[in-house]
């Protein structure tokens, strides 16, 4: 049983973390017209173009949901090194909030989930579909409504794979 104080101590530390493993990614493009600097991209950027260049829109929208995940499966393979510390850490943030005795769970989420890029968020979507977050993942993002931001959440809803909840937020009925 931690106290407010120590677990708001501990919560917000976790968070620095997980920003401080967002700032730290890097991703470097496997086009060759670009420079360097164009290349080499970090933090958010670098969640963008990996999901742009390796997991483009048309092939998220695949109307048959396995093919997504098996480009997913695919993309995750390719970056484990990357994605597996993220999604780790991310996973280890949520669940220390859903684990304590703190009242508001879902405003401690909330902050959370606001630190969250579109593609980070995309990404989350297929994690939790995923071999590797299926079982405990999952029910924290049906939980705590981390799917909410999503972009074109039409596009993601249509598949079902997740309960409505992933993508409300707290006071959405």
């Amino acid at each position: 049983m931690l106290g407010t104080q120590t677990f708001n101590n501990t919560f917000f530390h976790l968070l620095a973390l997980h920003n401080s493993i967002v700032s730290d990614f890097t991703y470097v493009s496997d086009l060759n017209d670009q420079s360097d600097a164009e290349r080499i991209l970090k933090g958010t950027n670098g969640f963008d173009r990996m999901l742009d260049e390796n997991f483009p829109e048309w092939k998220r929208d695949d109307e048959k949901m396995e093919t997504a995940l098996v480009v997913y499966d695919d993309l995750y393979f390719r970056f484990e090194n990357n994605l597996s510390r993220y999604f780790r850490n991310l996973f280890h943030l949520i669940e220390f909030v859903h684990v304590s005795d703190v009242p508001l769970k879902r405003f401690y989420t909330n902050i959370v989930r606001a630190q969250l890029s579109n593609a980070e968020i995309v990404l989350l979507f297929y994690n939790g579909l995923h071999r590797n977050g299926r079982e405990k993942f999952k029910p924290l993002i049906e939980m705590y409504g981390l799917l909410k931001n999503i972009s074109r959440p039409e596009a993601y809803r249509k598949h079902q794979a997740y309960c409505e909840s992933a993508f409300a937020g707290q006071d959405d009925k």
